[in-house]
């Protein structure tokens, strides 16, 4: 189970690796409340993501060697500190329930500068006003299908500001270095901004861990090499890499 944030958004990954074969039964992942956030979640075998408004939304099982994603927009509000204009993201609370693994995880609230002022602060909301009727516009026009155009299987959906890309690839040991493997992933569509990555790497056989140990992320590429953390020991076995990236849509 791991968690990443950069502010405005997050991405909770559930990766299913136990051992003797089962499924696990998720029923709740998310916000306490899904007020106010926008979130999308990986749905059923083909990896495609839907919206999720409710708890109902998020229940589904996860079969043994499979995952489970969930990516969100936080609610923004508008503080003031001696006499600077704050955007902040509210503290979030993360509630995980299944018939495994349970656990409660919290994001702290998150404050960036923006124009000092009370005029900065009147733009600002007049800005906001804006920026939620376009949310809502848009929103209501956004086409939730994943848009393929790799042939190693990226993928991307917009879903009013937030932008979620996914995809795998199976790797081939480099065979100056055979406890290493490089990995290059293109995003179908271009993010507004750097998003956030998470990953997850699997060797079948066994006697092996590896690891991404460099890499380059923009907002068009992530790319970089892996390696076996058994340093030295030869990757013998079929490398597959996924991926999931969220962040801000471009504009």
């Amino acid at each position: 189970m791991a968690i990443t944030s950069d502010g405005g958004q997050f991405s909770l990954t559930l990766e299913w690796q136990p051992g003797v074969a089962s499924e696990l039964r998720i029923d709740y992942a998310g916000p306490i409340d899904f007020s106010g956030y926008q979130c999308s979640a990986q749905s059923g075998p083909n990896g495609t993501f839907k919206e999720i408004r409710s708890a109902a939304d998020v229940r589904t099982t996860v079969p043994t060697g499979g995952s489970f994603m969930l990516g969100c927009s936080r609610p923004a509000g508008t503080k003031s500190r001696d006499g600077e204009s704050f955007t902040c993201y509210k503290e979030t609370l993360i509630n995980v329930a299944t018939n495994g693994p349970t656990a409660v995880l919290k994001i702290p609230e998150t404050c960036t500068p923006s124009m000092p002022g009370a005029r900065a602060s009147a733009i600002e909301q007049r800005i906001a006003m804006l920026e939620n009727t376009a949310k809502s516009n848009s929103m209501a026009l956004a086409a939730l299908s994943p848009q393929p155009t790799n042939a190693n299987g990226n993928y991307c959906t917009t879903m009013g500001t937030l932008q979620v890309c996914w995809g795998t690839a199976v790797l081939t040991p480099n065979s100056a270095a055979p406890h290493t493997a490089s990995f290059s992933f293109t995003f179908p569509i271009q993010f507004g901004s750097t998003p956030t990555v998470t990953n997850g790497i699997n060797i079948n056989g066994s006697g092996h861990n590896a690891g991404v140990y460099s890499y380059t992320l923009t907002d068009q590429v992530y790319h970089g090499s892996l390696n076996n953390i058994f340093a030295g020991t030869p990757i013998n076995g079929v490398i597959t890499m996924n991926y999931i990236a969220i962040g801000t849509a471009r504009r």
